[in-house]
């Protein structure tokens, strides 16, 4: 089972100056830069933030927790998408 991380997460990455390991996964790595795209995100934040924090959409899964589970990335890219306009 997946182990969501806590709502203080990006204090923990910023405070210990390390990256999430998932980003490297093959079921998101690709994704990372359309979504800062679709995003319109300057930095990796905004991008960390959306992939982490769950969503209504996504029956209240992750993004990075949906891919990994499966959802297309079409989906992920369309929330993104939205939440960047």
């Amino acid at each position: 089972m997946d182990k969501e991380l806590p709502l203080h997460w990006c204090g923990v990455y910023a405070q210990r100056d390390q990256n999430p390991k998932w980003q490297f996964e093959p079921s998101v790595f690709p994704e990372l830069q359309t979504v800062s795209e679709a995003l319109g995100a300057k930095d990796w934040w905004p991008v960390l933030s959306y992939l982490e924090i769950p969503h209504l959409a996504l029956a209240g899964l992750a993004p990075r927790i949906a891919l990994e589970r499966g959802m297309t990335r079409l989906r992920i890219l369309e929330l993104a998408t939205a939440e960047g306009h």
